[in-house]
């Protein structure tokens, strides 16, 4: 809910998921979650929103799982809600469909890696590792996960059911080598989860153009 140009950031996600002619949302809310229902409702512009509560703390795959429940689909798109990449989300879809993988992601280059961690990727496209971000690494570029993903139902019920866990330490980890690909973007990414990256989402949508969304 974090505001950027005088809308949520949310809002910008939404968008992106109108261009790809998406109309179905869950939202997985936990912290402040009456906030983010009271505010954007059942719906957005041709979005039909459907919110999943955590009642307590469950990691980004333990939300996942959670979310699934209010879906009859056997795969999804999966975005996180504090980051954005540049990216046709349609194009990514399709691209998606035609690889014999369980799970996609969606990889962009950075110039510096020491806030995310790298990704380990072979010559045609497959994820073979995840590096931990190393802040005494120095200044270098590279591929990381942008936090865009499409995943099957077969990876989703992986998930335990009880208690928290995490796509990035528990779920992807186990998939690699040869059950996920990566689709590589040399375009514009941005996450909101510093105070110096958060100044910076302003400059980076007025560049791209998306002051006033879509809706």
């Amino acid at each position: 809910m974090a505001e950027v140009l005088g809308r949520p950031f949310l809002a910008y996600l939404f968008d992106q998921l109108l261009e790809a002619d998406l109309r179905q949302v869950v939202l997985s809310t936990g912290y402040a979650a009456d906030s983010v229902e009271d505010y954007f409702g059942a719906s957005y512009g041709g979005l039909r929103l459907t919110y999943s509560r955590e009642r307590e703390p469950l990691g980004t795959a333990g939300a996942v799982r959670l979310a699934w429940t209010h879906l009859e689909a056997s795969s999804a798109l999966v975005l996180n809600g504090d980051s954005y990449v540049d990216v046709d989300l349609g194009h990514f879809l399709t691209w998606s469909t035609g690889q014999v993988v369980d799970a996609t992601l969606v990889s962009a280059k950075v110039d510096d890696l020491s806030r995310y961690g790298a990704l380990k990727l072979s010559a045609d496209g497959l994820v073979q590792g995840f590096e931990e971000k190393r802040a005494d690494s120095g200044k270098r570029s590279g591929w990381i996960n942008a936090g865009v993903y499409h995943l099957r139902s077969s990876v989703v019920d992986t998930i335990p059911k009880l208690g928290p866990s995490s796509l990035e330490r528990d779920v992807f980890p186990k998939l690699v080598p040869g059950q996920m690909a990566a689709l590589k973007r040399e375009t514009g990414f941005i996450d909101i989860g510093t105070p110096e990256s958060y100044r910076e989402a302003e400059e980076f949508f007025a560049e791209r153009g998306r002051v006033d969304g879509v809706a």
